[in-house]
């Protein structure tokens, strides 16, 4: 296994790699979008790469959550943890800003659910 060659560490690292490289090949998509306008693209560009992704309300906050399943990630997740640095990784170099994961399927929730820590998009 890929992990007990790099060790949790190094996994890490490249998983976080993995996903601000797929990332780049999405970016120009949402260039010159404010952070809101930029919420919806990105959840089409995460159905376009393999995942169920979709928005939901956020309470009082401004911005929808992305609520995102992967049923293929979920399973190896269950195993690994450090895969879901894959879809931090992927979020926050699309959006360019820190994402918090409020719920984990593997880690007993419903779905995957991030939210974007900073609703001003850096144009």
């Amino acid at each position: 296994m890929l992990k007990e060659q790099l060790g949790s560490g190094d996994l890490v690292k490249l998983l976080r790699e993995l996903g601000s490289s797929l990332a780049k090949d999405y970016a120009y998509r949402l260039e010159g979008k404010t952070r809101e306008a930029q919420i919806e693209p990105v959840t089409e560009i995460m159905q376009e790469v393999g995942y169920q992704a979709r928005t939901s309300a956020d309470g009082n906050r401004g911005l929808p959550l992305i609520d995102a399943r992967n049923r293929i990630y979920y399973h190896l997740a269950r195993e690994h943890r450090e895969v879901c640095e894959l879809d931090l990784a992927l979020l926050s170099s699309l959006l360019d800003t820190d994402i918090e994961h409020v719920e984990c399927m593997v880690r007993g929730g419903r779905a995957c659910k991030f939210r974007v820590l900073n609703d001003k998009a850096r144009l």
